[in-house]
């Protein structure tokens, strides 16, 4: 089988500082960024066996251990951010530096609608060796094209022993109905060699 991803993107980011406090430069961050992404698999099913799955002869057995059927799919992801950070204090003899930050991010899928993330948080450094943080955020985990739209997988394991193909053969059966007579056409899996 095969599988292709594609991603094109487009970005635009501003950054700099501000102005200045006692304690230093407020500094800025924006952007904007578009992606699409894209998924193609091309599968190495048998589509003559419903079963998905080939048992026996040598030209076969890349078949045993795993069948991907084909698919397809796509999404884009349209966002905007803004970033801030603010000095608070500078060479205390409490505080080398104290600073505040935060975040905000829209972003809209094309598979599950908008959703606005953000942060805010807080650095203490008492020394050069020691430094404090805290943040607080809403954050959210965007599924991934595979988790979208990753293929039907067939695969087995040991499948070459009697047991399993008796079980596969069972479970067909059921799932297909016990039609001997022809009529719906037939699953048969026969037994490889034993290892």
């Amino acid at each position: 089988y095969s599988q292709e991803v594609k991603q094109r993107t487009a970005n635009l980011d501003i950054c700099g500082d501000l102005f200045s406090l006692w304690a230093g430069q407020v500094s800025a961050s924006i952007g904007a960024e578009y992606r699409e992404l894209e998924l193609g698999v091309v599968g190495n099913q048998d589509n003559n066996n419903i079963t998905g799955v080939r048992f026996g002869n040598a030209p076969s057995l890349k078949y045993v251990a795993n069948n991907i059927f084909p698919t397809e799919g796509k999404y884009n992801v349209k966002e905007a951010y803004g970033e801030l950070l603010i000095p608070l204090a500078r060479d205390l003899p409490f505080a080398r530096a104290i600073d505040v930050n935060g975040a905000l991010r829209f972003t809209d899928y094309s598979t599950s609608g908008s959703v606005q993330t953000w942060k805010v948080g807080a650095t203490w450094e008492v020394s050069e060796d020691i430094k404090f943080r805290a943040t607080r955020s809403r954050d959210i985990t965007a599924p991934t094209l595979n988790d979208l739209f990753a293929p039907l997988t067939v695969q087995l394991n040991g499948a070459r022993k009697l047991r399993v193909a008796s079980l596969i053969q069972t479970a067909i059966a059921r799932s297909v109905g016990d039609r001997r007579d022809g009529s719906c056409g037939s699953a048969a899996v026969a037994e490889s060699a034993s290892a």
